[in-house]
């Protein structure tokens, strides 16, 4: 039988968090949820590109077809403490870096395994843990076109597997939830033209808002890597704006997205590309509430995916609290299956 499980993060609304504190969120099982501005064009340096749309990257699957199959959520392992991660406001000590050389700590990462919406957009077939893995000391994250016709399989919201692996999505998210900081990622931020690479700041809530840097961005009509995107929006209104690079994003270098979240008295954030200030941010922001990190390859559900597989290459990432006067924790859910252990 498919198991169902909704993991509910303790309620720490009004927690006052002092410097270092650290605060546990705990997991439970309980029943079934009832169903119930505008910014100038700037321009910017080039990022990257780097395709590989073959079969061949895909991995044995030992839970390919099997009804019962899973993901392993926080508890399943004896050895990795049964909590969903923990709230850290403190400062930049509570921060990390990671470099995947060691594979995907199942204590500092979650994977998304489920259906997933963001900004009212989502991945027609899902986000599957098997896209995502740990090659040669870098994260992989695999996107599965309208041509793939292989085992790799994501899960509705019953945990039932999908017909089809077909608009497969890939993404990892911090198991730990933070407030103001710097937040980067750096690798080859590329694929086909309809794959997107985003960094997203968000709650597990949606619905507060979010902040999220992403490529490709678009041009006109069209979705182009000559173009990023970056985001900030609360619960009503978003401050969108796709800036025009100085040429594509095709060169197969190592680039850079970053977006700094200040939640000071003049709360704004702050995006760059490639150690370069891009634009700064001081409208439509989501909640001063702490929230994940989750780096994201997906085909937006309008977007076309004529393709077998494409991929996104991560070497490196890292998050460094301020630890803000605005920071706070506040309750959240995660609704299994849609994240699970690495």
């Amino acid at each position: 039988m498919v198991i169902r499980a909704l993991l509910l993060l303790a309620a720490l609304q009004g927690c006052a968090v002092a410097e270092g504190n650290v605060l546990i969120a705990r997991t439970k099982q309980v029943p079934p949820p009832v169903d119930s501005g505008s910014i100038p064009e700037l321009d910017a340096a080039v990022l990257d590109a780097a395709v590989l749309d073959a079969a061949v990257l895909d991995a044995a699957d030992p839970d390919a077809g099997n009804p019962d199959a899973r993901a392993p959520m926080p508890g399943d392992d004896a050895s990795v403490p049964n909590t969903l991660g923990v709230c850290r406001l403190g400062g930049s000590k509570d921060g990390f870096y990671e470099n995947f050389n060691a594979g995907l700590d199942p204590t500092r990462w979650l994977v998304a395994h489920g259906p997933v919406t963001f900004a009212q957009s989502n991945a027609r077939g899902g986000f599957a843990r098997e896209n995502v893995q740990i090659v040669d000391g870098s994260l992989r994250l695999r996107v599965r076109g309208d041509r793939y016709e292989g085992d790799v399989r994501s899960v509705d919201a019953s945990g039932k597997p999908l017909a089809s692996g077909k608009r497969s999505a890939a993404a990892i998210v911090t198991r730990d939830q933070f407030g103001s900081g710097t937040y980067q990622v750096q690798g080859l931020l590329s694929g086909r033209p309809s794959v997107e690479f985003a960094i997203w700041y968000v709650r597990d809530d949606d619905s507060g808002g979010a902040i999220d840097l992403s490529t490709p961005g678009r041009n006109g009509a069209e979705r182009s890597y000559g173009y990023v995107r970056m985001r900030t929006r609360n619960a009503s209104t978003a401050n969108d704006l796709q800036f025009s690079l100085g040429s594509s994003l095709d060169d197969g270098g190592s680039h850079i997205l970053r977006f700094d979240w200040y939640t000071t008295a003049m709360s704004s954030v702050s995006f760059w590309v490639d150690d370069t200030l891009r634009s700064k941010s001081m409208r439509a922001l989501p909640p001063m509430a702490a929230g994940r990190l989750w780096i994201v390859a997906w085909v937006p559900d309008d977007a076309v995916a004529d393709f077998d597989t494409a991929e996104i290459r991560i070497e490196n990432a890292f998050v460094t609290p301020f630890g803000n006067s605005g920071d706070t924790c506040i309750d959240g859910e995660l609704q299994g299956p849609s994240l699970s252990l690495p």
